[in-house]
């Protein structure tokens, strides 16, 4: 009998298997978020609901905060990864446009509704949950930077780090409009905040007007 099995299918299966370990980290991590609080929740309770070791905890994680952040990095990632799905020829814009509507997916935005209000109780938080988003700029630059190799690289990065902002500024107006409890209208609503983000920016921010403009000089 031949028991040999294929490298690739063994490394397949040991890149799932820690998939699955740091979702069920992430997931325990959130969970406890949501019940007990930030100021409560501790490593060993996380570590106790996914049944998995402190080590193994910091083989995935660095810090708490890295663990309660994941869904929004997961989910960056994913809008990030929509960009290549669109041809090369449409315009960037309406691309970005396309690509952050991934974002208004229900689990991800109880997600980052909860981040939110937790994020109001802790400065670290905070701090971690604004490095995902810079993270992500950086990431885009790199995915850009792949399909358009003769563009300049600092107009890339100025395309990336403008939409990441004008989306968190997008999500963060969004956050401002909730109630006690999420709804489709909600979803709706940040879609077309992060419509209204882009179709700024593409436009050269054309509300905005100074003062002597405004008085007519």
């Amino acid at each position: 009998m031949n028991d040999f099995v294929e490298p690739s299918v063994v490394a397949s299966r040991r890149e799932r298997n820690k998939a699955a370990t740091r979702d069920a980290i992430a997931h325990a991590a959130f969970d406890l978020l949501g019940e007990v609080g930030y100021e409560h929740v501790t490593i060993g309770m996380i570590t106790d609901r996914a049944d998995v070791s402190r080590r193994t905890f910091f083989n995935y994680f660095s810090s708490l905060d890295e663990a309660f952040n994941v869904r929004v990095t997961d989910a960056l990632d994913r809008a990030i990864e929509e960009f290549d799905k669109y041809p090369l020829d449409q315009p960037l814009m309406e691309t970005a446009i396309s690509a952050l509507h991934v974002l208004a997916d229900q689990q991800f935005l109880e997600s980052i509704a909860l981040l939110y209000a937790q994020c109001e109780k802790s400065p670290s938080l905070t701090a971690n949950h604004y490095a995902a988003w810079e993270t992500s700029s950086h990431e885009l630059t790199q995915r850009l930077l792949t399909r358009f190799p003769h563009t300049d690289p600092f107009a890339l990065s100025v395309f990336s780090n403008t939409v990441i902002g004008a989306s968190k500024a997008a999500f963060s107006a969004w956050h401002d409009t909730l109630g006690e409890e999420l709804t489709p209208h909600d979803t709706a609503v940040l879609k077309e905040k992060l419509t209204t983000a882009m179709e700024i920016v593409k436009d050269g921010f054309p509300t905005i007007v100074s003062v002597s403009h405004a008085k007519g000089h």
